[in-house]
């Protein structure tokens, strides 16, 4: 049985709980179709259904957007305005979402020093290259090869039969093991990356929702 104050497997009631407009999580289930740009966030959830979204239909149904970088018109959103303005983008009476899709996220470092190329980060369309927002080119870190050098060469007269030794190393097409043999791990030749897994990335946009009527949990019956 489905209680009717806490009817999402994911989420509790609407209108309740402490995450902030503007937070960010990580989503493991499916999100479905964003709804359109200009619809209203109270009424995501049809009428005519009598009954919460399944757990594959929109998440907007309890106040989550995914982070897919959209353009949302302030009168309808401004709760998510208010915390995020024109720093992913838009002006006047339109603001951008982050998109965070096909991202690792990774905290702003605000002079801390672990991000030793915070300098050379790229700021969001609104703000600065040191907040939030701001993305970073994919990188290896800097390191080098041992190889044998040739040996030292060796003058001889024309007609002369000589051996000329050498130590010189084949060069190889894919990274080796010690004992010289191919690694079988994947290559990549656009980016450097650890073995990952896909989510999706939702923010919170309101903190007061309402069902359309015939359906509202909140209202005791």
């Amino acid at each position: 049985m489905i209680d009717p104050l806490n009817p999402a497997p994911w989420f509790g009631p609407r209108g309740t709980g402490g995450m902030p407009v503007g937070a960010v999580v990580a989503f493991a289930g499916q999100v479905g179709t964003p709804i359109p740009n200009t619809a209203s966030p109270v009424d995501v959830v049809p009428a005519a259904t009598g009954s919460p979204p399944a757990a594959t239909a929109q998440i907007e149904a309890w106040g989550w957007m995914a982070c897919d970088g959209r353009t949302l018109a302030v009168s309808l959103y401004p709760e998510l305005f208010a915390a995020l303005g024109y720093l992913y983008g838009g002006g006047a009476d339109s603001f951008n979402l982050p998109d965070y899709r096909g991202y690792f996220l990774r905290g702003c470092d605000w002079g801390a020093g672990n991000d030793p190329d915070a300098a050379a980060r790229t700021p969001a369309s609104g703000g600065t290259a040191a907040d939030v927002g701001s993305t970073q080119a994919s990188a290896m870190l800097s390191h080098k090869h041992d190889y044998s050098q040739s040996a030292t060469p060796v003058t001889v007269q024309a007609g002369s039969a000589v051996e000329v030794p050498s130590t010189a190393s084949q060069l190889t097409s894919v990274p080796v093991a010690d004992d010289g043999s191919a690694l079988t791990g994947q290559l990549s030749q656009k980016e450097s990356r650890p073995i990952n897994i896909y989510v999706t990335y939702i923010i919170k946009f309101t903190t007061v929702l309402h069902f359309a009527a015939p359906y509202r949990p909140n209202a005791g019956d």
